[in-house]
């Protein structure tokens, strides 16, 4: 799948904000386990958006749009959720 340069910045966006540019599996599955809010297994976009709103304060359509289509990306199986080997591979 080839992204315009809108979805790449958008795809950047969500890799920084998921804190996925670590060096080692542990730290990895630290910020993995950090967005897993109920802790089953997996990220859901709902945990994404609420661990945005705790970190700034809130969230505007833009933003959401955002996270949205790069959370879109991440969902590589389209179950609806960003497993943890689907968040190591980013």
């Amino acid at each position: 799948m080839k992204l315009s340069a809108f979805s790449m910045m958008t795809y950047l966006v969500f890799v920084s904000l998921l804190c996925v540019a670590v060096s080692t599996l542990s730290a990895s599955e630290s910020s993995f386990n950090g967005l897993d809010i109920n802790n089953d297994g997996m990220v859901s976009y709902d945990e994404i958006v609420t661990r945005y709103i705790e970190q700034h304060g809130g969230i505007d359509n833009s933003v959401l749009d955002t996270l949205r289509s790069s959370f879109l990306i991440a969902d590589a199986d389209d179950d609806g959720f960003v497993s943890f080997e689907e968040y190591n591979s980013l």
